[in-house]
């Protein structure tokens, strides 16, 4: 399996947190709304939704966390080798460069 790069995965991470967020959200408002209106079979379902609504918060808290986590050891790496980071940095532009250059 082919290695995600960064960018990439901070976008799936945004976008998860962002799809976590809305789902929380939506089930929050219909057990506001709909949570007095319910029989007992309703109930049941709105017992569930509020478990599972804490499982995705608890879920989105820990996908930040990580993301977070990751990020720092991004940057204790960077600050520890500067050299090394700011070479790799040029290499990647150059690189970057030549074969945007070629296509012209």
């Amino acid at each position: 399996m082919k290695p995600m790069n960064t960018r990439k995965r901070a976008q799936n991470l945004k976008r998860i947190r962002s799809d976590l967020k809305t789902l929380v959200r939506d089930g929050e408002n219909l057990l506001k709304d709909e949570g007095d209106n319910l029989s007992v079979k309703g109930a049941e379902l709105r017992d569930q939704l509020a478990e599972t609504l804490e499982a995705a918060q608890d879920c989105c808290a820990d996908i930040e966390g990580k993301a977070w986590d990751q990020l720092e050891e991004v940057d204790n790496s960077v600050r520890k080798h500067p050299y090394q980071s700011i070479g790799i940095a040029c290499g990647i532009g150059l690189l970057t460069g030549l074969i945007m250059g070629k296509g012209r």
